[in-house]
């Protein structure tokens, strides 16, 4: 059994350059057979076990690809630079607030998707593009009303007043969810979905896939970093991400699938789980906050009845 893990741990975690060298030839060989409609070619036969081989040597190896590109970049020239000014330090060094200003420029790009979608909606009279618009305009509103009056450098200071914005942005989160409802039952009903020209469609399935492993991963990291509000932000980052998977699949199914029952079915099932995991950030968002501050209250009043 020792020998047998010792060759699944040699053939799956390879070093960070053989990495590339599998995954990249391997993803670009299996996009190749799907944009040149090659499904049942004998070069599809060995693009998807590839494809699925590269992957797992990604997932296994993905630890040591981002420790090597951080090796890199910090001995860049241009990291140099950056280090040299008083921002840039503080955006290297500080993880908070690092997370603090991405969290601003997450905001930017909801705004500008948002005015998007809803001018589009208007102007085409869709209501897949308007539900999209109200989606992304609640996701903004949300970042706004968790960093409102607090700034990416104020994390981390008032735990009480970031508890209460990461409980109310668990109650807006709530009200997004019917969005969500909204939205993937237009995709189910009406048939309504994300249409990527050319191979783009490849570019945001990858997209997704770095989106959705990243806000996990950040989820993760943040969970006890003393930062309410930065929990609730990278809890957001992975309802949106997941989003993108649903309307990656929407996509895919457009342009490979059949249609009728087995996109209803997939669509579906893929929403429930969207859907139910925003619900559940949303309840979680509200009941750690409230116990964190009622917590905090009764160790108050107790300090106030030792000093008396």
């Amino acid at each position: 059994m020792q020998k047998f893990k010792e060759i699944l741990r040699r053939a799956f975690h390879l070093p960070p350059l053989m990495t590339v060298l599998v995954a990249v030839p391997s993803f670009a060989l299996v996009f190749y057979v799907l944009g040149a409609k090659l499904e049942k070619t004998p070069l599809a036969y060995a693009a998807y076990p590839l494809s699925a081989y590269a992957l797992a040597v990604v997932c296994a190896g993905m630890p040591e690809l981002v420790r090597a590109l951080r090796r890199g970049v910090n001995e860049s020239a241009l990291m140099r630079r950056i280090l040299s000014i008083p921002f840039g330090e503080r955006y290297v060094r500080d993880e908070l607030f690092r997370a603090g200003v991405n969290q601003y420029r997450s905001l930017f790009v909801n705004l500008l998707f948002a005015a998007v979608k809803l001018s589009a909606g208007v102007a085409l009279r869709s209501k897949w593009l308007l539900s999209l618009g109200v989606y992304y305009l609640l996701l903004a509103f949300m970042r706004a009303l968790l960093f409102r009056g607090l700034g990416p450098g104020g994390l981390g200071g008032d735990v009480p007043l970031e508890l209460k914005r990461s409980r109310q942005c668990g109650v807006v989160l709530l009200m997004m969810t019917q969005a969500l409802m909204t939205m993937a039952g237009l995709m189910i009903v009406e048939n309504d979905s994300y249409r990527y020209p050319g191979p783009l469609i490849y570019v945001m399935a990858l997209h997704a896939f770095i989106a959705v492993s990243a806000a996990a991963v950040n989820l993760a990291r943040f969970r006890r970093r003393g930062s309410p509000v930065m929990y609730a932000a990278k809890a957001l980052n992975l309802v949106a991400a997941l989003v993108s998977v649903l309307a990656l699949e929407t996509a895919l199914i457009d342009r490979f699938g059949d249609g009728g029952n087995f996109r209803r079915a997939m669509i579906g099932s893929t929403s429930a789980v969207v859907c139910a995991a925003a619900l559940a950030a949303a309840l979680t968002m509200i009941v750690r906050s409230t116990r964190e501050l009622n917590r905090m209250k009764s160790d108050a009043c107790l300090s106030k009845e030792n000093v008396i």
